[in-house]
């Protein structure tokens, strides 16, 4: 296949997804997801830094459902998390990182970006029930 056959942009895990859920390797969704949130948070950024605040934070729902499909995809395949604990490391890890990358460009907070904080709030959520299930008391 030649190079006008490939997608002028790349799908997003999410995407990966629909239509063969059952068949997608969750942890090929996590690598992917690693990959992808690497582009997004620095996607958000470029709009922050532009002073568009809206479009950062639809980007960054996306990438929280994005997490919420590849964690939902590692459940169903790996409903047994103390003998498939790779996948849910990975997510962990990859979440931690993202959450760091976004508390640095939140330092200051005010009004406008309330929603870009309403969604590092879930994100915040989804890290500490990858803990609660990979570290339970």
């Amino acid at each position: 296949m030649g190079i006008l056959s490939q997608a002028a942009f790349p799908e997003s895990p999410a995407q990966k997804l629909r239509g063969h859920a059952r068949e997608v390797d969750a942890i090929a969704c996590v690598e992917n997801l690693e990959n992808h949130s690497k582009r997004t948070l620095g996607a958000v950024a470029r709009e922050m830094n532009r002073g568009r605040l809206t479009e950062a934070a639809v980007r960054l729902r996306e990438y929280r459902d994005e997490v919420q499909a590849c964690q939902a995809t590692l459940e169903t395949n790996n409903a047994d998390i103390t003998n498939h604990q790779r996948g849910y490391k990975r997510l962990e890890i990859s979440l931690r990182r993202a959450l760091r990358r976004l508390n640095s460009l939140l330092v200051l907070t005010n009004d406008e970006e309330a929603p870009l904080l309403v969604v590092k709030d879930q994100l915040n959520e989804l890290h500490r029930g990858l803990i609660q299930d990979l570290f339970p008391d």
